[in-house]
């Protein structure tokens, strides 16, 4: 993905400027509490356990990006991203998340 991203970055000129890296940062915060509700309901239900990947794994691996994120315009949710993710972590426990079969070495 990182290897797109800089492909992407080099053909499209606004890829380069600050304000790319602006609208990412709160994009990818978006992503994160968009898909986080998503998925909220599958990591409550205890009878999908058996899902791939794990959804409070995902949960927790998004809501700990967007809890990384250091932009001043999103502190308040990115506070809520890592209040959230500790919660989750004395609830459930850390639940990695791990790489998909076909990305492993």
């Amino acid at each position: 993905m990182l290897s797109a991203l800089t492909t992407w970055r080099e053909r499209v000129p606004y890829g380069r400027t600050e304000s790319f890296q602006d609208d990412l940062r709160v994009v990818t915060v978006g992503w994160a509490l968009l898909t986080t509700a998503w998925f909220l309901p599958a990591a409550l239900d205890h009878t999908h356990g058996d899902v791939t990947p794990p959804r409070r794994a995902m949960l927790q691996h998004r809501l700990g990006l967007a809890a990384s994120i250091l932009d001043q315009r999103l502190l308040t949710l990115t506070a809520l991203c890592e209040q959230v993710l500790h919660e989750s972590y004395d609830v459930w426990g850390h639940v990695p998340l791990e790489l998909a079969p076909a990305f492993r070495g």
